[in-house]
């Protein structure tokens, strides 16, 4: 187990800020994580010059996405649409570069699966010819991914957020894809805690990053921080094994020495 570098402060903004300047500017690619905060968290640092210049070099691609049409608002490449890349665009001369993880043929099979059906209510979770169809969708982009994570991981940075149960990227307690051999898999959550079928960055691939950075916040999330920073019973304990960067809110932080 190693100790991670952990930064706490009152602005997590500032602090992944100068995270994304002092030592993201010498990668080739930046993984981005879905969920709440990722996009959101972007959109605010690109109001920076220097931050600004550093992203537009890269190529940004994503940790994780929900097998699910990208015009959907439970889409994580919807999300970084709006709260991110059209910002990021409309402030850069050149084209940048992103890298879906679904791209727009596949993306419109998976539409046509969905359609007459309401995304947001999960009908692949009691659909099962859906789901079914769902699964061969999530391989295939994968398998795509796949080879971009190969050439591009070892000299990328991760950025990831953690659920309160634990989770990293789309790597949920007990899922199947926590032992996956593969860079990139599908996963599900069985519980039910996590919504949709996803294709995500495996362990095997996220061990291999030039950088982990871990950003959170909020007092919701001080008992699992706590948590995994002290056992090894979450899926996100498991990036203790290797050096990694926690940027936490005074709020996140608040039980770590309880």
């Amino acid at each position: 187990m190693q100790s991670p570098e952990l930064v706490v402060g009152d602005d997590i903004g500032e602090a992944f800020g100068a995270y994304v300047t002092e030592r993201v500017h010498d990668a080739s690619c930046l993984f981005i994580s879905g969920g709440s905060t990722g996009p959101k968290l972007f959109s605010q640092l690109i109001d920076t010059a220097t931050v600004l210049n550093v992203l537009s070099d890269l190529v940004i691609a994503q940790v994780d996405e929900r097998v699910v049409p990208s015009n959907s608002t439970e889409s994580n490449q919807y999300c970084f649409r709006e709260d991110f890349l059209e910002k990021l665009r409309s402030q850069v001369v050149t084209a940048t570069n992103f890298k879906p993880m679904i791209e727009a043929d596949l993306d419109a099979e998976i539409s046509k699966a969905f359609e007459g059906q309401i995304v947001e209510r999960e009908p692949e979770r009691s659909d099962q010819v859906l789901m079914s169809q769902l699964r061969a969708y999530g391989l295939r982009a994968s398998k795509s991914y796949e080879e971009f994570v190969r050439t591009h991981i070892a000299d990328a940075v991760v950025h990831l957020g953690i659920g309160l149960d634990g989770h990293i990227a789309s790597l949920f307690p007990n899922s199947d894809a926590l032992e996956s051999p593969r860079y990139v898999d599908i996963n599900f959550d069985n519980t039910g805690t996590n919504r949709h079928l996803r294709t995500t960055l495996t362990f095997t691939a996220i061990m291999r990053a030039r950088q982990v950075v871990v950003v959170v916040s909020g007092s919701n999330k001080a008992g699992i921080i706590r948590r995994v920073l002290s056992s090894n019973d979450t899926p996100a304990s498991r990036l203790l094994t290797r050096k990694t960067t926690w940027i936490l809110d005074k709020e996140a932080a608040k039980e770590i020495s309880k």
